[in-house]
């Protein structure tokens, strides 16, 4: 059975074309089979990026988890000359369709196929994340704790993640580990989060 975080070899090939738009700016994406909200963008990363575009971004980005790469990508449009932006994910077809998207754009961006930071050696000043609730707790709690130590100092790590989906514990095990969270939206069901290291 074909599950969005494995590389299925086996799985057909079907493209769609996901389209949304920040701040009067139209995105168009290459989206396919297998990945993560396939046609269209799913709405914790829609409120997420609206959150993060309040921000003033600089330096080195890690969207964690890229997917077919709708953050970052539109994090490296209204940032493009502030940020050096990485993108990981743990699907190969994640990483393929990103390299696409970016190159539709004309954009740089280094691509890690990883699992969590196993193939990620960097720090990082910003790293955004919409956590993969399916994975399970400590397979998220895990990825938090290595997200601390890939933070440069005074470094932000920014998740949204849904009230009925755990918001309230995944905060609190947050404060174990961070000495600040912030709650920065909270719409639709979705909270947004900010640590500072």
């Amino acid at each position: 059975m074909s599950h969005y975080f494995l590389h299925d070899e086996n799985l057909k090939s079907n493209e769609y074309v996901v389209r949304y738009s920040f701040n009067g700016v139209d995105f168009h994406l290459v989206s396919d089979n297998g990945v993560f909200s396939k046609k269209r963008l799913d709405e914790g990363s829609y409120i997420f990026i609206k959150t993060l575009l309040s921000f003033s971004f600089k330096g080195k980005v890690l969207d964690l988890g890229c997917g077919y790469g709708a953050i970052g990508i539109t994090l490296k449009y209204f940032f493009k000359d502030n940020i050096s932006l990485t993108m990981s994910d743990v699907n190969a077809s994640c990483i393929s369709l990103s390299k696409k998207n970016l190159a539709s754009y004309q954009y740089n961006a280094n691509l890690v196929l990883s699992d969590g930071f196993q193939n990620l050696l960097d720090s990082f000043d910003y790293i955004v994340f919409n956590p993969p609730i399916r994975i399970g707790k400590d397979a998220i709690y895990k990825i938090y704790r290595d997200v601390f130590l890939h933070l440069n100092p005074n470094g932000h790590f920014l998740i949204v993640i849904r009230k009925d989906k755990g918001a309230e514990s995944h905060k609190k095990y947050l404060e174990t580990i961070f000495s600040k969270v912030t709650l920065l939206a909270r719409e639709r069901g979705y909270q947004v989060y900010e640590m500072i290291k």
